[in-house]
């Protein structure tokens, strides 16, 4: 069926900038031949029509139906002759030509075949492709009628599924033993077989041609048609997830917080992608809490595989200067969950002098300041700029040791 469109047949009226509302009609004096004209209705149902409007051919709610398939052969020609009226106006006889071959695609079909429809499994498991999926019988109509009762068609696979197999009856399709017939398709079908790979498409490459029955099966060098048979495959649920990451285990500084990101945490699963790999606490952590990073003083409880690669689980430690653990369980949803316990060592924040000399004091002077060359400390954390206090205890000096230590404010 091919719906008319305003590009294959519009007439206007003279006066159509001046009139909007005026009608155009089409009445058929002489109808196709190989099919027939019919109007699709609101409820998708069809009806034979000899009078239609030009709204109805600019909506495309008139179509050509080819039906007389048996004497149309590889291409043919039809056509219906019209009147067009629009009172007073009138115009006609008109001739609409129409062009059916099996060499024409267009948008939905790309197959030159009767059947070409591709088949859908599931992961591992085997269908039937028959008639119904695929019919080359129509190459038989590029032959005079006379001789295509000595034909028959033959296939030929010319590229084998990546990941399955093709069975005709308890042979498998080869390399070697590529070929099989229309007749065994009809008749008994063929098999494709999943190899139960985690796989969501498959397709195998075929030739195929009108064949004399007393001659070989060998592929001819021309005249033969070459498609792609498409397979897709339904996936199933069976592998359980699976923990990829070795030692379980967080080192932060005491008092920081820090990503708990995919080199830390990672658990895989071929037929599940990360947002359905769920993350759940069973115990918390004893020396702070996990949070996201867009709610950072929150804590969670669940999370997903995708919100750890993509640097959204944060763990808060508290300051204490324990380590600690969390126990949790992920799962896919279909399979038991993994139980598991993840560490959480803490680096305490420890202080080192850099600097620690002399301080000289030249001979008449009262004071000098001191600076970082004389004291300097530097604390174990990940951040440059941090602050230290010193105190300042009181020496009882001795007949050599005079003087004291004071501080003085500098800047506003």
């Amino acid at each position: 069926m091919k719906p008319l469109s305003s590009g294959d047949l519009r007439a206007v009226t003279s006066d159509a900038d001046s009139i909007g509302n005026r009608t155009v009609t089409f009445t058929v004096i002489s109808s196709p031949r190989l099919g027939r004209l019919v109007r699709v209705n609101s409820d998708n149902s069809t009806e034979d029509i000899s009078v239609f409007t030009q709204n109805l051919v600019n909506e495309r709610l008139i179509v050509y139906q080819h039906v007389d398939h048996e004497n149309t052969g590889w291409t043919a020609e039809d056509s219906f002759t019209f009147m067009t009226s629009s009172p007073p106006a009138a115009l006609g006889p008109e001739e609409f030509r129409i062009t059916i071959s099996y060499e024409i695609t267009e948008p939905g079909r790309q197959s030159r075949l009767l059947a070409n429809t591709g088949a859908a499994v599931k992961e591992g498991d085997k269908v039937l492709i028959d008639q119904s999926n695929l019919d080359a019988s129509n190459l038989l109509l590029k032959l005079p009628k006379s001789q295509r009762s000595s034909y028959e068609i033959w296939f030929q696979v010319t590229s084998l599924p990546h990941h399955g197999t093709i069975m005709v009856g308890e042979r498998n399709i080869t390399k070697e033993k590529p070929n099989f017939s229309q007749y065994i398709v009809n008749k008994f079908g063929i098999i494709y077989l999943h190899d139960d790979s985690e796989s969501l498409a498959d397709n195998f490459t075929f030739a195929v041609w009108p064949k004399q029955k007393s001659k070989s099966t060998t592929k001819p060098e021309a005249d033969f048609l070459e498609e792609m048979f498409n397979i897709t495959i339904s996936p199933i649920n069976d592998q359980a997830p699976e923990l990829k990451t070795k030692g379980l285990r967080l080192k932060v500084l005491q008092g920081n917080r820090l990503v708990v990101g995919p080199e830390n945490l990672r658990v895989e699963d071929l037929d599940s992608p990360p947002e359905e790999i769920r993350y759940m606490i069973i115990r918390n952590p004893n020396n702070g809490f996990l949070a996201m990073a867009h709610h950072p003083d929150i804590p969670v409880h669940h999370f997903t595989q995708a919100d750890i690669d993509n640097s959204q689980v944060w763990f808060v430690q508290d300051g204490s200067p324990s380590s600690g653990v969390f126990y949790f369980s992920v799962t896919d949803g279909q399979h038991r969950p993994l139980y598991k316990l993840f560490h959480l060592d803490v680096i305490p924040i420890s202080i080192t002098l850099v600097n620690l000399t002399d301080l000289l004091l030249p001979q008449g002077q009262t004071t000098v300041p001191i600076t970082n060359t004389h004291l300097k400390q530097s604390d174990r954390t990940d951040t440059e700029h941090q602050s230290a206090a010193f105190t300042a205890g009181y020496v009882k000096p001795d007949s050599h040791q005079q003087g004291g230590l004071s501080a003085e404010k500098k800047g506003p």
